[in-house]
């Protein structure tokens, strides 16, 4: 499988995920080149995503997710998975 197949089903079982927590609504970025992956809210709070799957250990630029997610008024996390683990979120 790519790794654009993979990122791709990360970021939809991510959006599944938050959908089920707490009733947030996603919208993917789908072939964007910005730093989010999906940008989700529930109405009261809105999370701009940047989506990391896999074991190795990737670069984000962290000042750039923070820059585009001001314009969104969202909170820039770091959203990760390792294969058959639990999502952890990161705050940046």
């Amino acid at each position: 499988m790519s790794a654009y197949r993979k990122g791709y089903r990360a970021e939809r079982d991510f959006m599944a995920y938050m959908a089920k927590i707490a009733d947030f609504r996603s919208i993917r970025s789908s072939g964007s080149h910005t730093p989010i992956d999906i940008l989700c809210g529930n109405g009261s709070m809105i999370y701009a995503v940047q989506v990391k799957y896999g074991t190795r250990k990737r670069k984000v630029n962290k000042e750039e997710l923070r820059e585009w997610a001001k314009h969104f008024m969202a909170k820039p996390v770091i959203a990760s998975r390792k294969p058959h683990g639990e999502w952890v979120i990161e705050d940046v």
